[in-house]
């Protein structure tokens, strides 16, 4: 992901996927990098035997935005918002 060019950078470093047991999480700071990313991230995970449960994922919105709207393998995502403390859009908690 990070060779896409989408996802976050804090200086030289990638932090636009982060991983722990059975989740990940895509952090983009824009709806359009966050759809480019779940496109590669759907194209990777049939060659590499990801599966995941659409119904796990959520979207947690940090940005002024409200009116983000965003879906995973054709099923839309539920939204939760912390407030406008970050601008970035986290989607986390996909794989199976």
């Amino acid at each position: 992901m990070s060779q896409s060019g989408y996802g976050c950078k804090i200086g030289h470093l990638y932090y636009g996927t982060f991983g722990f047991a059975d989740d990940v999480s895509l952090v983009a700071p824009s709806i359009y990098t966050l759809h480019r990313m779940r496109d590669i991230t759907l194209d990777y995970a049939p060659e590499n035997d990801f599966k995941f449960i659409p119904l796990k994922c959520r979207l947690i919105n940090y940005s002024d935005n409200i009116n983000i709207v965003a879906n995973f393998d054709g099923v839309d995502l539920n939204t939760e918002s912390e407030g406008p403390h970050s601008r970035h859009i986290i989607w986390t908690k996909c794989l199976q």
